[in-house]
């Protein structure tokens, strides 16, 4: 079966209507398999639309920012090919740790364009200031850094070792 994200979806809710679908029956089903489910709305609306499904290009209506980045795409490309982009999973642009990729960059850009731009600025700003997010990322890139200077200084004295 091809699973798809609910993140982004239209239905047709006359025709789910018609065909019995209402909160109590989506419960029903839910009650029964529940347990199963990992992404439990999504799961259940996979697990009981998946023949009934038209899928559209999700490269142009649901790129995932994390997948535009693993693939190569920076700001450019997706700014000019994608409508939407999914910033699926629990880090957000708009969470204290910020953009970790540059195409993230494009939520702020239509966030600025809201009447919520300083408001969610201003939550930012104090979420910034209560994490610890930006002093453990330095702590972990000084170890890091500690431990390849160590690497760098081994691999020298073995390069003396044999004459470079």
């Amino acid at each position: 079966m091809t699973y798809f994200c609910a993140g982004m979806l239209l239905l047709n809710v006359e025709e789910l209507r018609n065909k019995g679908f209402c909160f109590r029956r989506y419960a029903d089903i839910y009650l029964e398999i529940g347990e199963k489910l990992v992404f439990r709305d999504q799961d259940l609306l996979n697990y009981i639309h998946w023949k009934n499904v038209k899928y559209v290009d999700n490269m142009k209506y649901g790129l995932f920012a994390h997948s535009a980045h693993e693939m190569g795409l920076n700001y450019e490309d997706v700014k000019n090919t994608v409508s939407i982009l999914h910033y699926a999973g629990a880090a957000k642009p708009w969470t204290v740790n910020l953009i970790r990729y540059d195409v993230e960059i494009i939520w702020w850009e239509y966030l600025k364009k809201t009447p919520f731009y300083f408001e969610i600025m201003k939550q930012v700003f104090y979420d910034m200031l209560e994490s610890t997010f930006t002093e453990n990322k330095l702590i972990e890139l000084n170890k890091e850094n500690a431990r390849l200077k160590e690497l760098l200084f081994r691999y020298q004295e073995i390069l003396k070792k044999l004459g470079y």
